[in-house]
């Protein structure tokens, strides 16, 4: 996942030493996956998609503004470097995924080289490890994985586990409490918030598709899947501001 990502050059950037264990070959998630664009992060940085550059000078972290200085590179337009380099009108920085993961590699070869930073590709956690007494909570000490190739399994120690999956795969393994969605005012304690949690209010994606043309009346029509526009989380029209903007002090 990009958050796997993000932190393990985090981490190795303040001298620790990492494993990362991921089920893919290719590191970065949403940048080298494409179901989400990454960078949907236009009206955070700017009103005026002229002012990206600028913004990006003070909006965003340091590894941050590299990474995308170096995929403008890789991907130039017609000899140049761009602010833009794949054109999309949802992010104000998209590249290909072969160059977000040439970019991404960059940051982190050096701590390759150097025996700080440890990487599994193709295998997932099948066991999470527990230790816990009567005087202390349950600490997570290390997780149980299997090559997705060979099923061999293998087991990572660590002073320090960090669950960056995509959905959660060791809070469920480990049985761990968590919360996923909107949580509830009361929770956090946030004014912003609404007085009930919405656990299924998460982030939509963009299932992509290929379309065949074919004569009128030749196509094979594909029916609604099972609760669209009947459950409230499959329609049109699943969020709306009311769930982020208070409206008054009582609300």
């Amino acid at each position: 996942s990009t958050a796997a990502y993000s932190a393990t050059l985090a981490a190795v950037t303040a001298g620790a030493k990492v494993c990362l264990v991921q089920p893919e070959k290719v590191l970065g998630g949403q940048f080298t996956a494409q179901a989400l664009p990454a960078s949907d992060d236009g009206k955070l940085l700017q009103k005026n998609p002229a002012n990206l550059v600028d913004s990006e000078k003070f909006a965003i972290s340091k590894t941050q503004r590299e990474f995308r200085d170096t995929a403008r590179q890789l991907q130039k337009v017609d000899g140049q470097a761009i602010d833009n380099p794949g054109g999309s009108w949802v992010s104000p920085f998209s590249v290909t995924p072969v160059n977000a993961a040439q970019a991404l590699n960059q940051a982190i070869i050096p701590y390759i080289a150097n025996g700080q930073l440890t990487i599994i590709p193709l295998a997932e956690p099948i066991e999470v490890l527990m230790t816990q007494s009567a005087r202390q909570l349950p600490r997570v000490t290390g997780v149980v994985f299997q090559d997705r190739q060979t099923n061999h399994q293998f087991t990572v120690g660590a002073d320090i586990v960090m669950e960056a999956t995509d959905l959660g795969d060791l809070l469920e393994l480990g049985q761990i409490q968590s919360r996923v969605g909107q949580e509830s005012r009361h929770q956090t304690g946030e004014a912003i918030l609404p007085e009930t949690s919405y656990p299924l209010c998460q982030q939509a994606i963009t299932v992509c598709a290929v379309v065949e043309k074919t004569p009128s009346g030749g196509g094979v029509p594909i029916g609604a899947p099972n609760g669209y526009n009947q459950v409230p989380w499959l329609n049109a029209q699943d969020f709306t501001s009311i769930f982020w903007v208070r409206k008054s002090n009582s609300e």
